[in-house]
């Protein structure tokens, strides 16, 4: 091309060669080139042509276009074959520039093949040795594909043809993954899920437990067993079984001692499979100790604001004591079978006891209850040489005391909690006097007698009633 500027006195020019360039449209492409049977459902088929010169796209197309989906990248494209199409399928393309496009090649014809079906494989198990083993079955099947059973990846031979209906590929005994495929002469696909099968045998020994074999009444116990091979569950026992309740079917169990059970005892554990049950493990012999049994002994009628009261229970080698008073201090003894206990104001007070042995074990003493009095001193004012007898009394008892003046008295007599059992009034004269009192309807135990006057003057003093 040549540019020639001219202004009536300079005449320039400028010369660029090759600077247009004369194109046409793109020649018919090539009839495509690529796999010829096709399977349903598959993807990635890839189809080729020549190059075509002056060709800037090239434009790929399926016939029909229900068939799939096909996706351009110049002179190749890729193809995805719809699942639920099969039959003839024409591939083509065509060359195209600025200028125009060029003719649509020849068709390419391939067939698409039906894929197999998927239906789904068995479950996998395991089998006690000796036995047949684990079935094999497919849910559903097609006439005219045939289906392999495929143990680890490798087929194994096993192979069935379709019925339109399920599949029995037997028992099988071979350990591994086991799938099956099913395939026509162009199509195949991989069944849905896998069959796990493997071999046990009925589980070995368990080992013997392991956990506290000292123990006490109500408390609970926490026991365990390394195991035995092969099982899937444990079972526990416990010897004798009014010693308590062992809960658990791993290698932990819990027992929950009962309240009233003392001695030896055993745990046994065995463990089972769906084989059956392995050997018992030998036993953890466990002693259950005795819980002590505190009784509280001590007046129960006491003066207020009076030291040097004692309390004590019985005494037990390394057992540990703890006194709780309410109405009264400890003065001494806490943490010993013994205490010494200064009373406070008038009213009920209570001596509480717990008792740990030395093993551990704890008893509760009975509450133990207090009648706080104001002890005015009717002694001093009325009575003297105060005598009870027999004492330990039987049907009778006799009172005896010297009194310093005429009174009207009132006689209680309060057994060990406190509570008024018997009560009378009497007339005393001054000078000496007797009051017999019967004691046929009383049981034997601990009794305090209270004299009491009219002014509110109280004397007391302690029998036994013994028949």
């Amino acid at each position: 091309m040549q540019l020639i500027v001219d202004d009536g006195s300079i005449i320039d020019t400028l010369l660029m060669e090759d600077y247009i360039e004369a194109i046409t449209t793109p020649v018919q492409a090539n009839t495509p080139s690529g796999p010829a049977d096709l399977c349903g459902g598959y993807s990635g088929y890839t189809y080729t042509t020549n190059t075509v010169a002056n060709a800037t796209t090239y434009t790929w197309a399926i016939d029909p276009a229900s068939a799939g989906t096909v996706t351009a990248n110049g002179t190749s494209a890729t193809v995805d074959i719809d699942p639920a199409y099969s039959g003839n399928l024409d591939v083509k393309v065509r060359a195209d520039n600025q200028c125009g496009n060029g003719l649509w090649s020849q068709a390419f014809a391939a067939t698409v093949f039906s894929t197999p079906a998927q239906y789904w494989i068995s479950d996998g198990a395991a089998y006690c040795a000796g036995t047949q083993g684990v079935e094999v079955t497919l849910d559903g099947s097609e006439q005219g594909v045939d289906y392999e059973l495929i143990l680890d990846g490798a087929g194994t031979g096993n192979i069935m043809a379709g019925t339109g209906d399920l599949l029995n590929f037997g028992y099988r005994t071979d350990e591994g993954i086991y799938t099956i495929t099913g395939y026509t002469g162009y199509c195949e696909a991989v069944m849905y899920g896998n069959a796990y099968i493997h071999e046990i045998d009925i589980p070995g020994a368990a080992a013997a437990p392991e956990g506290d074999d000292l123990v006490c009444p109500g408390e609970e116990s926490a026991y365990t067993s390394s195991g035995a091979a092969g099982a899937s569950q444990y079972v526990w026992s416990l010897t004798p079984a009014e010693a308590g309740t062992i809960t658990g079917n791993s290698t932990e169990a819990v027992v929950l001692w009962s309240d009233t059970y003392e001695g030896p005892a055993s745990i046994h554990v065995y463990g089972t499979n769906d084989c059956g049950d392995g050997p018992v493990s030998d036993a953890l012999e466990i002693n259950v100790n005795t819980s002590p049994q505190p009784v509280i002994e001590g007046d129960d009628l006491v003066c207020e604001n009076t030291a040097g009261y004692v309390y004590s229970s019985e005494d037990h080698a390394q057992a540990s004591y703890n006194w709780l008073v309410d109405g009264g201090t400890i003065t001494s003894g806490q943490g010993t079978h013994q205490i010494t206990v200064t009373w406070g104001d008038m009213g009920t007070a209570y001596v509480n006891l717990s008792e740990v042995s030395a093993a551990d074990c704890e008893g509760i003493a009975a509450e133990f209850v207090v009648n706080v009095d104001d002890c005015v001193g009717i002694e001093e004012q009325f009575m003297s040489n105060i005598s009870l007898y027999p004492n330990p009394a039987g049907e009778t008892l006799n009172i005896e005391f010297y009194s310093r003046q005429s009174a009207q008295l009132s006689v209680q007599v309060l057994n060990r909690l406190g509570q008024m059992v018997m009560s009378n009034s009497e007339y005393i004269a001054a000078g000496n006097n007797n009051i017999s009192l019967n004691t046929s309807s009383l049981n034997n135990g601990y009794y305090t007698i209270k004299l009491m006057t009219g002014d509110g003057v109280v004397v007391q003093e302690k029998f036994i009633i013994i028949k």
